[in-house]
C-alpha cells in the first residue's frame, strides 16, 4: 500500500492525513507459499479519529511482532517482484469509509488469482510519483478506480488516473467504481453547461488546482483522464448498498473478464486448446447419472512427463475457475516440500486449511488431526484443491483422499509423473500433451526473441531447436532463453553440443521421476534408453525377461512414470530427451573409460574397449552392431564377467578365413542372452553358460555349438541358428530340457537330426525351412507333446511325414510348401487342436 499523503511527510498517520492507496495484483501469482505472500500486506487500514492506531478487515499485527510472525508462519518477507499484473487499484483512502478498498483487495486475493503487492513507504503531496509506480501501471491488464468523494483533491491519485488512461484508455480495461459519489456529478466536471459545472465538486477541485503554477502543465491530462472515466457506465456503490454483496459480484466479474483467455505473451501457448480439453472433462464427470452419489466431488489427475507443462496447465485452470468455489488452495511442489521440510505434510495441511477456510494461526498437532479438520471443515465447502507434483499415495492421503471430505462441486486437481498413484483411485486421468510444431516454434520465439515468429535468417535454426527438444515446453523455454542475443554461428555450436552433451538443467529434471524407480525398473529403463527405444514391445520384453527382470511389469511401469509409452503398432516410444538422459547416466559412471560403464551401445566405443583391454566387470550388457573395416578382438569379451545381455549386430558375411575357425571367446556366465548376427567362430566355448536363456546365431559361421558339452543348461528356451550356413550337425538335445523354441531355417549343410530331438517336451515351434540337405524327418519329432508349429517348407529330400503325427496333440499349424511332401497322414486332420496346413498357394484348414 502506498500513501499519498499531505501535509507533514513524518506524520504519515495523524488525524485527518488522506492518503493514495495502490495495490499490485500480479498476474503471475507466487503458486505457493506458507500463507499467501498477500497476507503479508497489512490487509486494511483505516486511520482512527486519534490517528494513533489503526486496525484491520479481520485481524492486525504490531510492525515490533511483525518479525516473530514471519519467523513463526517461515514467510517470505522478500518475494520477487512480478513483471506483470492482473490489477492496478487506484484510491483515495480517507474517505473510503468501513476499509471497503482494504476488503476489495482481500476480496481479490480470497479467490486465490491474485496476489497482493506490498510498498512499505509513503509519498508526500506534491511528488511525483516513481518509475517503478508507473511501470506497474503500464504492466497491469487492467486498473480498478475508486473515485471517492476526494479523489481529486490529491494531485498524485490524478498523476496515477492519467497514466492509467494514457495505457489502458481506449482498450477498455479501466473498471471505476463511483463510491458514495454520484456518477452525474463526476461527469458535470467536463459539461458545457455552467450550472452543471457547479453541481460537481469534480470541478470545483480542479478549479483549485488550476491556481497551482505547479500543477498547470498537468491541468489538461487531468481532465481528459475524467473525461475518459466519466464516460464509463461504472460500478456505483451508494450509502445504502449492501457492500459485501456488491464486492463479491465485482471480484467474480473482473476474474472472469482476466480468466476468460490466457495470454500467449505470458508464454502459454496451445494452453486455451488444453484448458477446454480439461473442463470438457470435467463437465462430463458432473453430468455423468450417478444415482447412488449424493456428494459429487471431481478427481481429477493431469499426468505426464516432467516438463510437459501440468503445473502450468493447472495453473491456468485454476486461476480460470476458483472465483467460483467457496474456497480455493493451489499446493506447490508438494514432491519437494516432503523431501526438504520436517513435518512437511501436517505443514501442507495447514497451508491447506489457511488458504480456504482464511485463518493463519490454525494449529494441528500432528497429520491425522490435520486430516480429520480437512474431513471436518471442507465437508459443506465447495472446493477446488490442486495438489501440485504429488510423487506418492502418503501424500494424497493426507491432503485429499475420499470425497466426503469435502461438498458437493468440489474439484481435486491433481498433477503428477505417477499415473499409478491416479489409477489406484478413482481420477479422471488427462494426459498431458507437447506442443505441437506450430506451438513450440511460437513458444521458443518468444523465449528468443520476445515475438511470435523467429526473424527468417533464424526460422530453420529456430525449427531445429525447438525439434531437438522434442517439443516439450520446459526444454524449449530453456534453449529459447539462453540462444537469446546470441549470432548464429553460437546457435549452431550449441545444437550440435546439445547433441552430444545434453544440457544438464533439463536432465536433472527428467532424472526426478528415474531417481524414484526401484532398482529393476532402473534397469529396464536403461536397457531400453540404452538399447531398445523404438523397437516392438513384445520383442523387448521377450529379451529383458531372458535377463530374469519381468519386463512385462517393469515397462507398464515406466509408462505409469511417464517415462515412455506404446504406440498403436506395439513400439515402444521413449522422448529423445528421456532417452538422451538415460544414456547421460550410463556415461556418467565413467566419463573417460566406458569400458568402465554398465552399458555399451556405441560401436566405437566397443573396438575401443576391445582393441585396448579395457573391458571390466562393470559391464552388463552390450548392444551394437559392428563395422566390416575394423577388426575386433573379441577375447576381450572374457573380462566381462557380470555380462548378462550380448547382442551383436553384423551386416555384413562372417569371415571365413580360418582366423575365427575355433572355440569363441569365454564369455561370463551371468550370460543370459546372447544373439550373435554374424557369429565368426566355428564353436561356441565349451565351458559355457549355465544361466543362458536365449541363444541366437543368426547368419553365423557356427558348425556346431559345443564340443561334448556335458552341463545341462536348464534355462536355455530359444536356439536360433538361422541361415547359418556352415552349420551341420546337432549334438545331443538333452543338455537343453526346457527348450521351447528351435529355429534352424536356412541351414542348407544340416543334413540329421538327432532322435533325441523327442525329449523336448517343451518344444513350442520347430522350424526347419529351407533346410535343403536334411534327409529325413526323425521319428521322435512325434513325442513333442507341447509342439504348436512345424515349419518344413522348402525341405527338398523328406518324401512323408512320420506316420504317428497323431501324437503330436498340441500341434496348430503346418506348412509344407516347396517341400515334397506327397501325402500328410490321416491322423493330423484328427488332432483336437490342429487349426491348418499351408501347402504352397493354398491353407487348407481343419
Amino acid at each position: 500500500m502506498r500513501g499519498c499523503h499531505e501535509g507533514e511527510p513524518n506524520a504519515p498517520f495523524k488525524h485527518g492525513v488522506s492518503h493514495c492507496a495502490i495495490f499490485y495484483l500480479a498476474s503471475r501469482p507466487r503458486e505457493y507459499n506458507t500463507l499467501n505472500a498477500a497476507v503479508m500486506v497489512v490487509k486494511s487500514i483505516n486511520y482512527s479519529a486519534d490517528g494513533g492506531n489503526f486496525r484491520e478487515a479481520s485481524s492486525f499485527i504490531w510492525a515490533g511482532q511483525w518479525a516473530d510472525y514471519l519467523q513463526q508462519h517461515k514467510m517470505e518477507t522478500n518475494p520477487s517482484p512480478a513483471k506483470t499484473f492482473d490489477v492496478f487499484l487506484s484510491f483515495r483512502g480517507e474517505d473510503i469509509r468501513n476499509d471497503f478498498t482494504g476488503r476489495l483487495s482481500l476480496a481479490l486475493r480470497k479467490i486465490g488469482l491474485f496476489n497482493i503487492f506490498k510498498d512499505d513507504y509513503a509519498l508526500d503531496e506534491g511528488k511525483d510519483i516513481g518509475p517503478e509506480l508507473m511501470k506497474a501501471i503500464e504492466d497491469s491488464n487492467c486498473a480498478v478506480v475508486v473515485l471517492s468523494e476526494n479523489y481529486a483533491t490529491s494531485s498524485l491519485c490524478l498523476k496515477e488516473l492519467a497514466k492509467i488512461v494514457e495505457c489502458m484508455g481506449d482498450s477498455g480495461r479501466i473498471r471505476t467504481i463511483f463510491y458514495h459519489v454520484n456518477p452525474s456529478h463526476v461527469r458535470y466536471m467536463i459539461s458545457t453547461d455552467v450550472e452543471e459545472q457547479k453541481q460537481s465538486s469534480f470541478w470545483k477541485t480542479l478549479e483549485e488546482h488550476a491556481k497551482n503554477p505547479s500543477h498547470s502543465k498537468d491541468l489538461e491530462s487531468w481532465k481528459n483522464a475524467f473525461v475518459k472515466v466519466a464516460n464509463q457506465s461504472g460500478h456505483p456503490v451508494e450509502p445504502h448498498t449492501d457492500e459485501a454483496s456488491f464486492i463479491e459480484k465485482f471480484v467474480a466479474d473482473i476474474s472472469r473478464e482476466l480468466s476468460a483467455s490466457v495470454r500467449n505473451t505470458d508464454g502459454l501457448f496451445g494452453m486455451n486448446s488444453r484448458l477446454l480439453q480439461l473442463d470438457s472433462l470435467v463437465l462430463q464427470f458432473f453430468a455423468a447419472p450417478q444415482s447412488s452419489v449424493t456428494n459429487r466431488v471431481c478427481f481429477i489427475g493431469i499426468h505426464g512427463m516432467s516438463g510437459i507443462g501440468k503445473s502450468t496447465l493447472a495453473r491456468a485452470y485454476y486461476k480460470m475457475m476458483s472465483h467460483k468455489f467457496h474456497g480455493s488452495s493451489f499446493l506447490k511442489d508438494i514432491r519437494m516440500v516432503c523431501e526438504r521440510e520436517p513435518n512437511s505434510l501436517e505443514n501442507l495441511q495447514k497451508k491447506l486449511l489457511s488458504n480456504i477456510l482464511k485463518d493463519y494461526f490454525i494449529q494441528i498437532r500432528n497429520s491425522d488431526d490435520g486430516r480429520d479438520m480437512i474431513r471436518s471443515r471442507f465437508l459443506h465447502k465447495k472446493v477446488l484443491i490442486v495438489l501440485d507434483d504429488v510423487s506418492n499415495m502418503n501424500q494424497l492421503h493426507e491432503l485429499a483422499w475420499e470425497d466426503n471430505w469435502f461438498g458437493s462441486g468440489s474439484i481435486i486437481l491433481v498433477t503428477t509423473r505417477d499415473a499409478g498413484l491416479l489409477k489406484s483411485r478413482k481420477f479422471t486421468l488427462y494426459r498431458a500433451q507437447s506442443l505441437n510444431p506450430s506451438e513450440a516454434l511460437q513458444l521458443f520465439s518468444w523465449k528468443a526473441f520476445s515475438m511470435l515468429e523467429p526473424p527468417e535468417e533464424y526460422r530453420t535454426l529456430s525449427e531445429q531447436a525447438v525439434k531437438d527438444a522434442d517439443y516439450l515446453p520446459l526444454a524449449i523455454a530453456m534453449s529459447g532463453s539462453r540462444l537469446r542475443s546470441r549470432r548464429a554461428s553460437e546457435w549452431i555450436s550449441a545444437l550440435h553440443r546439445l547433441k552430444r552433451f545434453p544440457d544438464r538443467e533439463m536432465n536433472a529434471v527428467l532424472k526426478i521421476s528415474f531417481d524414484e524407480l526401484d532398482v529393476v525398473d532402473q534397469c529396464i529403463f536403461l536397457d531400453i534408453a540404452c538399447f531398445f527405444s523404438g523397437f516392438d514391445k513384445d520383442y523387448v520384453i521377450d529379451i529383458l525377461d531372458s535377463c530374469d527382470l519381468h519386463a512385462q511389469y517393469g515397462i507398464y511401469n515406466l509408462i505409469d512414470k511417464s517415462l515412455l509409452s506404446i504406440d498403436q503398432d506395439g513400439k515402444i516410444l521413449m522422448s529423445k530427451l528421456i532417452e538422451a538422459m538415460g544414456k547421460e547416466i550410463v556415461r556418467e559412471q565413467d566419463r573417460n573409460e566406458p569400458g568402465r560403464r554398465s552399458r555399451i551401445w556405441d560401436s566405437g566405443d566397443l573396438h575401443q574397449i576391445l582393441k585396448n583391454e579395457e573391458g571390466t566387470s562393470e559391464v552388463e550388457a552390450i548392444v551394437t552392431s559392428v563395422d566390416e573395416t575394423k577388426d575386433y578382438r573379441f577375447e576381450g569379451l572374457s573380462s566381462m564377467k557380470r555380462l548378462r545381455l550380448l547382442k551383436i549386430a553384423a551386416d555384413f558375411p562372417p569371415k571365413c578365413d580360418g582366423l575365427y575357425d575355433c572355440d569363441g571367446p569365454e564369455l561370463s556366465n551371468n550370460l543370459m542372452y546372447l544373439e550373435w548376427s554374424g557369429f565368426p567362430y566355428s564353436k561356441l566355448p565349451s565351458r559355457f553358460q549355465f544361466k543362458l536363456v536365449q541363444l541366437k546365431l543368426q547368419n553365423s559361421n557356427i558348425k556346431k555349438l559345443w564340443n561334448n558339452c556335458t552341463e545341462p543348461l536348464y534355462n536355455l528356451k530359444v536356439i536360433d541358428l538361422s541361415n547359418s550356413q556352415s552349420f551341420t550337425e546337432f549334438e545331443d538335445f538333452k543338455v537343453f530340457p526346457k527348450l521351447e523354441k528351435l529355429i534352424l531355417e536356412g541351414c542348407r549343410r544340416l543334413s540329421d537330426i538327432h532322435p533325441s530331438i523327442a525329449l523336448l517336451s517343451r518344444l513350442i515351434v520347430l522350424n526347419l525351412e529351407s533346410c535343403t540337405s536334411l534327409k529325413e524327418f526323425p521319428e521322435g519329432i512325434n513325442g513333442l507333446a507341447s509342439l504348436q508349429t512345424l515349419k518344413l517348407a522348402g525341405c527338398l529330400k523328406p518324401e512323408k511325414l512320420p506316420d504317428k503325427m497323431g501324437q503330436l496333440k498340441s500341434l496348430r499349424n503346418l506348412s509344407i510348401e516347396a517341400s515334397v511332401i506327397k501325402h500328410l497322414p490321416s491322423s493330423i486332420f484328427l488332432l483336437e487342436n490342429f487349426q491348418s496346413v499351408y501347402c504352397g498357394k493354398h491353407w487348407f484348414y481343419k
